[in-house]
């Protein structure tokens, strides 16, 4: 997910490469390759540059879509894993032939059952430096010399599914600083809001390249910054800035104020158009960290100009233009193997992971429900959204979609009339640009369900994903088939549930629908589709259900009558559930 850079050269840049830079590919993979699966080199102590970049958990990016440095820097840089999937980080050569790197991410799928083994990374010259595969909560360190050759340079995720979201530049060059005068002063002190920095007396100061927070602070909480200078405008017209911090921060320009991050909490970002003549204009920059990470970005574009960027890294959550890096709608790169789409579905939930199966059957599963959220046949996403402008999710692309469950699939029940909880939340106050302690408004958000633990998920022979999770310390395994029944598309679901599961425990099979019994001896959910259950007797109840809404920011907790399709389940127990459409789709193309 690339944002925050320039969206008429740069992007230009990406989607046209300079074929010298094939030419060299392979004397670059010398410079280049990664030290992290063998002992740092002898100058790691002091690396020219050290960079860190951190996967967002539940978002399926890195925060950081853009990182610039000098042709041949010694590079340390670490890659923090703070979600609940394995990702590794791979920095590759440019290739006309393949500017995104989708043969590239091709390359990696193919790898098949020696993936894991190679940490989805193929043995070829194409690849600069890599990270092997990092677990969740964990980090890892990567030495190697930046290319020689300016040029951008594409690093992704290649684990299965990722790669077209998680991906971002090395932009290698002369990294000729935007300012022609920058000074900084540093200030200690315990911080939660922009100080008056007329009354503080400096801890250090100097003259910088660019407005570089990581740099300066190095990790420590209770820092304040100012930045003040001057820099240039090539192209006159209504400048659009984008200002990202955490914590606060504070934007000046000519004198004038332009921008205000003022609170104390998570990473912000503040947009405002400013009018800008060609010529030199003053810029004067406020900064404070409060506690927990550090990050500021600065980046402005204006249609028709190459964006103007004030810091090294451009976070990803800025929001700037992002370059087109794919297709509309995400087709089957092989007939008979699934594909796994890590995305954002409008109206669902921040971790869902699309599937396409052979034969136009698809399916939405839920990382926050351990559960099948959506069916739909035909055509599989349309991520047009995420290639496009700030990113907005991406939508369904087929027809007759179906919602069959939406809560938590496991849940133990002491009475069967007892209510069915769907999500996990938790509530804090909160008001926009104030601390904690001026806040009012108390906000309901998703958190994860203290029952439940997301193990990721396995490919088997033709790519199906095998989905694994823990339930009260139980392992279950949720795996899907395309099938036909009564001459219709379906889908098989099948649940393995390991020994030790406790009493009355019950999955949701089905919400919301007529649930009449047909004579085949599946249930009618609706017009659309019907579902059978093997291995188990299911009950059909009214029931009132709590906490009915994906667990998406600022969730307000809301409660529901439906009508619920429950099946008693057992440790040691095999349930095969198949959910088949109740007419003949479209033909497939």
């Amino acid at each position: 997910m690339l944002g925050g850079f320039a969206k008429s050269s740069l992007a230009a840049k990406i989607m046209k490469t300079d074929f010298s830079l094939v030419l060299c590919c392979c004397a670059l993979a010398g410079l280049a390759m990664a030290r992290s699966e063998t002992q740092p080199p002898a100058w790691s102590a002091k690396p020219d540059r050290e960079i860190t970049i951190s996967t967002l958990p539940s978002k399926m990016a890195y925060d950081t879509a853009l990182v610039r440095v000098r042709p041949g820097a010694k590079i340390r840089l670490k890659l923090k894993n703070p979600d609940d999937l394995e990702h590794n980080l791979v920095l590759i050569q440019s290739d006309p032939r393949d500017p995104h790197g989708d043969r590239f991410a091709g390359q990696c799928l193919e790898l098949g059952a020696l993936g894991p083994k190679l940490a989805w990374t193929p043995d070829t010259p194409r690849v600069l430096a890599k990270s092997g595969m990092v677990g969740p909560d964990k980090e890892s360190e990567m030495y190697f010399e930046a290319p020689r050759e300016p040029g951008d340079y594409l690093y992704l995720c290649t684990f299965p599914g990722h790669s077209k979201l998680m991906r971002g530049i090395l932009k290698v060059g002369s990294t000729d600083p935007i300012f022609s005068n920058l000074s900084y002063k540093v200030y200690a002190g315990e911080f939660r809001k922009i100080p008056d920095f007329s009354e503080l007396t400096p801890i250090r100061t100097g003259r910088a390249e660019w407005i570089d927070v990581r740099t300066l602070i190095g990790g420590e909480d209770g820092r304040a910054i100012l930045w003040e200078g001057s820099f240039e405008v090539k192209t006159g017209g209504e400048w659009q800035f984008y200002l990202g911090s955490d914590d606060g921060a504070s934007l000046v320009i000519d004198g004038k104020g332009v921008a205000r991050n003022g609170g104390n909490y998570f990473f912000q970002v503040r947009k405002a158009k400013v009018r800008l003549e060609p010529g030199v204009h003053t810029m004067r920059l406020a900064y404070f960290e409060g506690g927990g990470p550090e990050a500021l970005s600065l980046v402005a574009d204006l249609e028709g100009a190459e964006d103007m960027v004030f810091t090294p890294d451009i976070t990803a959550k800025t929001g700037a233009h992002r370059p087109r890096y794919g297709p509309a709608i995400v087709k089957l790169r092989k007939p008979d193997e699934a594909l796994i789409f890590r995305t954002f579905l409008r109206g669902r939930s921040s971790r869902s992971i699309a599937v396409a199966y052979p034969g136009g059957v698809n399916i939405n599963w839920s990382a926050d429900s351990m559960n099948l959220d959506q069916l739909w046949r035909g055509e599989f996403v349309n991520a047009a959204p995420n290639w496009n402008s700030r990113g907005g999710g991406s939508h369904i692309a087929g027809q007759d979609t179906v919602a069959p469950t939406g809560g938590m699939a496991l849940q133990v029940l002491e009475s069967i009339t007892d209510p069915w909880v769907d999500y996990s939340l938790a509530s804090s106050r909160y008001e926009k640009d104030k601390g904690p302690e001026d806040a009012r408004e108390m906000v309901s958000y998703g958190i994860p369900h203290p029952d439940y633990e997301f193990k990721g998920y396995d490919l088997d022979a033709q790519r199906f994903p095998v989905f694994r999770y823990t339930f009260m310390g139980t392992a279950v395994e949720d795996h899907y088939r395309p099938a036909q029944a009564a001459g219709t598309e379906a889908l098989r679901r099948t649940l393995k549930l390991s020994d030790g599961l406790p009493d009355n425990t019950y999955l949701l099979a089905g919400a919301r629908g007529e649930f009449g019994r047909l004579a085949d001896g599946s249930y009618k959910i609706n017009d659309l589709m019907a579902v059978k259950i093997e291995g188990a007797e299911p009950v059909v109840r009214e029931a009132e259900a709590r906490n009915v809404k994906p667990p998406l920011r600022k969730t307000e907790p809301r409660d529901e009558k439906r009508s619920e399709l429950l099946v008693p389940v057992k440790g040691g127990q095999t349930i095969t559930i198949t959910y088949r459409w109740t007419d003949a789709g479209l033909p497939q193309n």
